[in-house]
């Protein structure tokens, strides 16, 4: 029988999470993938009034913010020069031919010419670097670092996680068969990984609870009959997976929401809120939805009601800044107020990526712009 994951190293020091309360570390804000920076500096009240700040090209990658810097980067791995810009003017502070994924500890982790790479957040400069299969940089967090990588036995494509001990250099253990569209969650120690078996075994996908020290795995779930897989959100104590919400501590069911969302899709999270698009049943009729994701209760519901026709729901990626939360649309980015579902901001042409000290970071066809309220 293939072995699904396993334990290639020996740690003995605990896992605590650590968040910064500003800085955006990661693509989904944080290694728990909420979305949500509460210290935003942004709120309902002066969205309105976003004007862009500076804009540059040439910086394909979300937009990461830390210690006045703006990292783009990108978690599918690539070829390209990472150009690291000043928060304040979008100048270049310095470039690499690494292509980062996380920031964990002022460190930035990515994969270059020399494998694993970490470089300092403010110069760039080279920390260290190890031989690794793997292609990007998918998360980091508490001296873990998490790498995508894959085999190819049989002639099959298995993607893999390997976690990495950011101390030491070296590969700890490494995650099978999981999906190139789900990256893992961690809260409190705990990696919580989406496995898709790959041909020719058959079996559901599922959702596994596993220790990041040691590789020990806690416990696992079954994919919601009917639904699609999605990354995983861990918030309050509540892993948010795939159409469904379950206890962190020990996998029980707690609630199905009152729709499957989209493959693949992003949702954000505000402590038991969900942010999500809702699919329609025709093309163009998907709206996005605010609901409990412990009782399934809707809070509100929103077509994107801008007066601008081409507006229109599609895999929003949801950012949270306070009480403003972003959803990409078909032409640009709408801000709503969380509370009342009210549309309180639009963005043409742009797609939202982070919120970080009262400036909304957003991208499109590789140009990365700031934008803040007057």
């Amino acid at each position: 029988m293939r072995r699904r994951y396993g334990v290639r190293g020996v740690v003995v020091v605990a896992v605590l999470l650590v968040l910064s309360s500003c800085d955006w570390l990661q693509p989904r804000m944080d290694p728990a993938r909420t979305a949500n920076n509460p210290l935003s500096g942004l709120s309902a009240s002066n969205v309105s009034t976003l004007r862009q700040l500076w804009s540059t090209s040439g910086n394909p990658g979300v937009a990461l913010v830390a210690n006045g810097v703006v990292l783009p980067a990108s978690t599918l791995g690539g070829v390209f020069t990472t150009r690291a810009l000043n928060v304040s003017d979008g100048s270049v502070r310095w470039t690499s031919d690494v292509v980062f994924g996380a920031v964990d500890g002022n460190v930035a982790y990515g994969v270059g010419p020399n494998g694993l790479t970490a470089a300092s957040i403010g110069n760039g400069q080279l920390l260290w670097s190890a031989t690794t299969s793997g292609f990007s940089v998918v998360g980091a967090t508490d001296g873990k670092v998490l790498v995508r990588g894959a085999e190819a036995p049989r002639g099959y494509y298995f993607p893999e996680i390997q976690v990495w001990d950011a101390s030491t250099h070296r590969e700890l253990w490494t995650f099978y068969d999981t999906d190139d569209h789900t990256p893992p969650a961690v809260a409190n120690g705990v990696g919580y990984f989406v496995q898709v078996p790959a041909p020719p075994t058959p079996a559901d996908p599922s959702l596994h609870a596993v220790d990041l020290a040691d590789g020990h795995e806690r416990w696992s779930i079954s994919l919601r009959p009917g639904c699609q897989i999605t990354g995983p959100v861990v918030s309050h104590g509540y892993v948010f997976w795939a159409g469904a919400t379950y206890k962190a501590s020990d996998g029980t069911f707690v609630a199905n929401w009152p729709f499957c969302p989209t493959f693949g899709s992003d949702f954000a999270t505000g402590g038991t809120t969900v942010f999500a698009e809702r699919p329609g049943t025709t093309a163009g009729s998907a709206d996005f939805v605010s609901f409990d994701g412990v009782t399934g209760a809707v809070h509100w519901s929103n077509g994107v009601s801008t007066g601008t026709p081409q507006f229109s729901v599609t895999n929003p990626e949801p950012v949270i800044g306070n009480d403003v939360v972003f959803a990409s649309v078909n032409g640009g980015t709408v801000g709503f107020d969380t509370a009342s579902g009210k549309p309180v901001a639009l963005l043409g042409g742009v797609t939202a990526e982070s919120a970080v000290d009262g400036t909304l970071f957003a991208g499109g066809s590789a140009v990365l712009s700031a934008f803040r309220p007057r």
